[in-house]
């Protein structure tokens, strides 16, 4: 028998139907823009896969995708190209509903809600995460769809199903590198069984591009793959990640921490002219990008100790929290993380919005949280390009305002695995 839903005016009939039309509306409006109106990235990936099925891959210019991504970006190129956009549109789309309804299942695991408060949980979260979700959605929901695959892993590892955790992993890391991270992840956590089948399908990856580019054609692709991931490894300015010129729109976190850091003169791309630019810093590259590296050495050693109980029955909350951090991270340690990306942040943000909404009536929710976590969802929500205008969004994203939020939301996902309140809530 499904839990009762509170009596809140979240749960009432005054709420469910303007938010079922709300969303219905913006739906239809954001699948419309990404199929019939945009381009951006989507075209990208269209052409990537046409070169991929000619087999200069590479040839033509310098390339971060695994192979792997180019063989799934070449599956649909001989359909009409806004036939295409329409299928990822709408996968995406089903993707998002699955994710949360994924994420509700792991956390039901702890503390179980109805099927209104799941519902008010998820407006909530698709509210705090407007702006990022419509970017992705114009790009038919590439990220999204990312966001699933990790979804659908740890619900497979909270299942005690390694062979399809790896296999969703496994899918994550060929589409996108930076989900690479939870290997080393599920060997801290023990999970052996997961991290070997993990193992054992990206080797199927790594392999499946020569069905098309011969054998010969795929070792020559991933050993250019290799060469430019090296090459742009090896950059000594922490501003620059080898992949594309430097701009204020990229909020990966070592690049937040380069800005605060380093100066930049008139002319560079990092620069802007207005008189609320502000720099701080000015270490050389070398110091800069080691000033960068030790941040980063020293959020992986926080993590580690946090992350570091071996998962079992009783600590399947600590897994779920966990996950949605490492989500988060995926995101922002990728070299390239523009405010599309962001949408990753879901999962955190529908725990703690869920577990407020289970908590609040019972007082055990610490005000500290209320404050970090609604700067977080201001910034989230209002700092973008359409309430703030071109100048102002480009001055704000210079100073990097949507990672820290997002860190901001980690780090209250983090601070409460062990919580007293957040011990309560389960018992």
């Amino acid at each position: 028998m499904a839990p009762l839903d509170p009596q809140t005016w979240y749960t009432g009939p005054r709420f469910r139907l303007p938010a079922i039309l709300g969303l219905a509306l913006v739906g239809v409006l954001a699948a419309s823009i990404g199929i019939l109106r945009a381009d951006n990235d989507f075209l990208w990936h269209r052409h990537i896969g046409e070169r991929f099925l000619t087999g200069n891959l590479y040839q033509e210019r310098n390339l971060h995708y695994l192979p792997a991504r180019a063989l799934w970006d070449s599956a649909c190129v001989w359909l009409p190209y806004r036939v295409d956009r329409a299928i990822y549109t709408a996968l995406a789309l089903i993707s998002l509903f699955g994710t949360l309804l994924l994420w509700n299942r792991l956390a039901s695991r702890q503390e179980p809600v109805g099927p209104r408060t799941f519902f008010a949980a998820s407006v909530f979260t698709l509210a705090a995460l407007a702006s990022y979700l419509a970017r992705d959605l114009s790009d038919c929901g590439l990220q999204v769809l990312l966001l699933f695959f990790l979804s659908a892993a740890v619900f497979c590892l909270s299942r005690q199903r390694s062979f399809w955790c790896g296999f969703w992993l496994a899918l994550a890391v060929a589409y996108k590198s930076t989900p690479i991270l939870f290997l080393p992840y599920l060997c801290w956590k023990r999970q052996w069984q997961a991290a070997a089948w993990m193992t054992v399908f990206l080797f199927g990856w790594f392999l499946a591009p020569a069905a098309v580019l011969g054998w010969q054609g795929n070792l020559d692709a991933h050993r250019s793959w290799w060469n430019f991931t090296r090459a742009c490894l090896a950059v000594q300015d922490p501003s620059e990640n080898g992949v594309e010129e430097p701009t204020p729109r990229n909020q990966a976190l070592p690049f937040a921490v380069a800005r605060f850091v380093q100066t930049y003169p008139p002319g560079h791309p990092l620069f802007i002219e207005n008189g609320w630019f502000v720099q701080f810093g000015d270490l050389g590259p070398v110091a800069a990008k080691r000033v960068v590296q030790a941040v980063l050495l020293t959020l992986v050693s926080f993590l580690a100790w946090q992350f570091r109980r071996p998962i079992r029955g009783v600590e399947q909350d600590f897994l779920v929290r966990e996950w949605a951090v490492l989500i988060g991270l995926t995101a922002l340690l990728s070299p390239l993380c523009w405010i599309q990306h962001l949408v990753l942040l879901l999962p955190a943000v529908f725990l703690w919005i869920r577990w407020v909404l289970v908590s609040a009536s019972r007082g055990l929710v610490p005000r500290w949280h209320y404050g970090l976590a609604g700067l977080a969802f201001v910034i989230m929500l209002a700092l973008h390009k359409d309430t703030l205008g071109g100048s102002v969004f480009m001055l704000l994203l210079s100073y990097k305002v949507h990672t820290f939020a997002c860190m901001m939301v980690l780090a209250v996902i983090v601070l409460s695995l062990k919580h007293p309140a957040h011990r309560e809530v389960k018992r």
